[in-house]
């Protein structure tokens, strides 16, 4: 019988160790190559590049060297714009419940956020109640229902 608890005791260490020694995570590179890109403080350059490196932006110009592995994506003859950022978006995202609270009425799969998306919007200030529908209209709140979120569609993070 002990050998049999001692056996499972050792396999138990081994899986722990195996768990441990993961793979190293690849870095994923994605370049927008040879696109009009419209920058907030150099003006657009023309026939630049845009390398992102895990999602974010990496860097930016022209005759930038692409890390091994990169995927590309030619946009020659297009516009290359930031994300907009929305000062104000009534309701972008939220169910109406959560008690007032943002955090618990976010919806990650709700359409506003996709229509948001394709629009170009990456960030928001949200706001629960008053009028005005999407986009307007002032509210009375305290300000705990209020928040500025980065929109993701259909992630829970």
């Amino acid at each position: 019988m002990n050998l049999i608890w001692m056996s499972l005791w050792v396999g138990g260490l081994l899986c722990q160790e195996a768990a441990k020694k993961e793979e190293p995570k690849k870095t994923s590179y994605v370049a927008l190559v040879g696109g009009d890109v419209y920058t907030v403080t150099k003006g657009t350059l023309k026939g630049a590049t845009v390398l992102m490196k895990e999602g974010k932006i990496h860097r930016i110009g022209r005759g930038i060297e692409l890390p091994e592995g990169t995927v590309q994506h030619d946009v020659k003859g297009k516009r290359v714009l930031p994300g907009f950022v929305v000062v104000h978006g009534r309701g972008l995202g939220l169910t109406g419940s959560g008690n007032g609270k943002i955090s618990d009425s976010l919806d990650p799969y709700d359409e506003s956020i996709k229509i948001a998306l394709a629009s170009g919007i990456t960030t928001s200030y949200v706001e629960f109640g008053g009028t005005g529908g999407f986009w307007g209209g002032r509210s009375n709140s305290n300000g705990q229902a209020n928040a500025v979120i980065r929109l993701s569609y259909g992630d829970l993070d």
